[in-house]
């Protein structure tokens, strides 16, 4: 079987690439994590389904890319780039958008809260005036059946 001369490199590209993709994924199930406030159960299904997809990718990608062998060029190369883009994006880019959606979810809440009292109230108003409805009309009634 010959292969080009073009071959490795392209495959170490390919697999450059994968672990951009990777990182993405990553970067879904850290806020996951984040959202459900690193509970422990949350985190070890995360840590699970991170190392089944980490694994299953590289096993794919040797499948279609490199007849079934894994080079060690293979996963190393993933792992610099997951690496590299965790260190530089992870902090630079993802820290504000978990502090945006911190903010989004208190702002939420916040109002949540609000609309709910008033929404209480609302209630209680209408529960005095069909109290008050019907004493009223009880009243009446009876009024009407002694006067007979």
């Amino acid at each position: 079987m010959g292969l080009y001369k073009t071959f490795h490199p392209a495959v170490l590209m390919y697999s450059a690439l994968w672990g951009v993709f990777i990182y993405l994924w990553y970067e879904v199930l850290r806020l996951v994590r984040y959202l459900s406030a690193n509970k422990r159960s949350v985190c070890i299904v995360c840590d699970v389904l991170f190392c089944l997809s980490f694994g299953i990718v590289l096993f794919m990608f040797s499948l279609a890319y490199n007849f079934g062998e894994v080079r060690i060029y293979m996963p190393v190369s993933m792992i610099l780039v997951f690496t590299a883009l965790r260190l530089t994006l992870g902090r630079w880019f993802f820290s504000p958008l978990f502090g945006l959606i911190r903010v989004i979810i208190g702002f939420s809440v916040k109002n949540l809260l609000k609309i709910k009292n008033i929404f209480a109230k609302l209630l209680k108003s209408a529960v005095f005036l069909v109290y008050n409805l019907v004493n009223k009309s009880v009243v009446r009634f009876s009024m009407k059946k002694g006067s007979r």
